[in-house]
C-alpha cells in the first residue's frame, strides 16, 4: 500500500510566530508547507514555479500586499485555487460577501488548532 501524496499548502502571514506555529500544526498532521512572511515574495514564488498548492492560507492585513490582493493575483493565474483567509482583523479589505462571491473561505484568528485542521481537511478534501 502506498502512502498518499501529502497535501501542499502555501502559508502566508507577516507574523513569523504565526507562521512557525501553523507550520508545526500542519506538518504534524502530514501536510507539506511552503511558507512566507512576505506576500510579495509568496506571489513571486507562485509566478516562478509551477507548484500546485491544494490550498493557500493567507492573513488579510499585511504590509506591501494584503491577503485579498494576493488571492486575486494567484486566482488570476489559477482560477481554481482554494483560498483560506485567517485573520483577526480584516480592515474592511474582505467581507463575507467577497468570500461567498469568490468561493473563498475565512476563519477568525486566533483559531484553535483543532478547528483550523478540521476546516483545512474539509477544504482540501473537496
Amino acid at each position: 500500500m502506498t502512502n498518499p501524496v501529502p497535501k501542499h499548502i502555501l502559508l502566508v502571514d507577516d507574523d513569523e510566530n504565526v507562521v512557525r506555529a501553523l507550520t508545526r500544526v500542519f506538518t504534524r498532521e502530514g501536510y507539506q508547507i511552503t511558507s512566507f512572511t512576505d506576500p510579495l515574495a509568496a506571489w513571486q514564488a507562485v509566478q516562478r514555479n509551477g507548484t500546485v498548492f491544494h490550498l493557500v492560507i493567507t492573513d488579510v492585513m499585511m504590509p506591501g500586499m494584503n491577503g485579498r490582493q494576493l488571492a486575486e493575483k494567484i486566482c488570476s493565474l489559477k482560477p481554481e485555487q482554494k483560498i483560506l483567509f485567517i485573520s483577526g482583523q480584516t480592515g474592511g479589505i474582505i467581507t463575507e460577501q467577497d468570500v461567498q462571491a469568490h468561493g473563498w473561505y475565512f476563519i477568525k484568528k486566533p483559531a484553535p488548532p483543532a478547528d483550523l485542521l478540521t476546516v483545512v481537511a474539509l477544504i482540501t478534501a473537496a
